[in-house]
């Protein structure tokens, strides 16, 4: 409704291109689209108001929207992060007081954490000092939705790296309860799901192996999956199945997994 109020007000006799302008009409449409999650319509009509209006935050700070929720739906390319960075600081730049570009920066750097090799410390990251500032910032704007969800996403982070290491250390009893935290906090993870799996494997808790690994397995098969696995991931979850199961004495799931392998091998998955 809001929208076609919009589009009536451009329609209007004697309605001209400098009234549009005075009545910030393009940032407005733009905002609207935006809202309604139509991307590329919300791009153009923002792209027009910060033509028509370079210092007009609000618009910058809606092209930084735009961006992340791309971002989110999958297209995390260099260019869209890049394009994301530059509309926030653009934003930033001339209204120091919004503070979803703030969010935004920090996301990004989160993006960055998240992608680290898995057992590079992120608290040496200069992105972990990007989000500790950003959070500090948003602090001072009384904004705390967001803040709490970048506090578990660094929880996660720290977690995760302490997991890797007790992992790698082999020092399973430790890393298992690392990983069962990282579960509580990121349920969806395929990556925790299966290296807790295979520390079930070496505690000699065989079924609950098993059937942490059935459930990575199911959060890979997921259609609507997002989160970037390797097929290497998919290889390693089969193969912990194959062992869990087999010293669990069950035998239809050994089957499974062994004929999961063997599709995959058919389809030339990589592993």
């Amino acid at each position: 409704a809001a929208l076609d109020t919009l589009e009536r007000v451009a329609a209007l006799p004697g309605m001209s291109a400098e009234r549009l302008q005075e009545l910030r009409w393009h940032r407005h449409a733009g905002r609207m689209h935006l809202h309604l999650h139509e991307l590329e319509p919300a791009e153009v009509l923002l792209r027009r108001a910060v033509e028509e209006a370079p210092t007009d935050g609000p618009s910058w700070e809606g092209l930084t929207m735009i961006q992340i929720e791309r971002l989110k739906q999958g297209e995390a390319s260099e260019t869209t992060r890049r394009a994301a960075e530059e509309c926030a600081r653009r934003a930033l730049a001339v209204s120091p007081a919004l503070a979803n570009p703030h969010v935004v920066l920090a996301w990004l750097a989160v993006w960055e954490l998240g992608h680290a090799p898995l057992r590079a410390d992120p608290r040496q990251s200069p992105a972990w000092g990007a989000v500790r500032a950003a959070l500090d910032r948003l602090a001072e704007l009384g904004e705390s939705s967001e803040s709490i969800k970048l506090e578990d996403d660094l929880r996660f982070m720290e977690l995760r790296h302490a997991g890797h290491e007790a992992f790698f250390a082999k020092d399973y009893g430790r890393a298992r309860e690392l990983f069962e935290q990282l579960r509580e906090l990121r349920p969806h993870d395929i990556t925790t799901a299966a290296l807790l799996g295979q520390c079930e494997w070496y505690a000699g808790r065989y079924g609950e192996g098993l059937e942490t690994l059935r459930q990575a397995l199911a959060l890979w098969d997921d259609p609507e999956r997002t989160s970037e696995v390797e097929e290497l991931g998919l290889g390693a979850i089969l193969t912990w199945i194959l062992g869990n199961a087999d010293k669990a004495g069950e035998s239809q799931a050994f089957t499974q997994a062994r004929e999961r392998i063997e599709r995959e091998f058919a389809r030339g998955t990589r592993f």
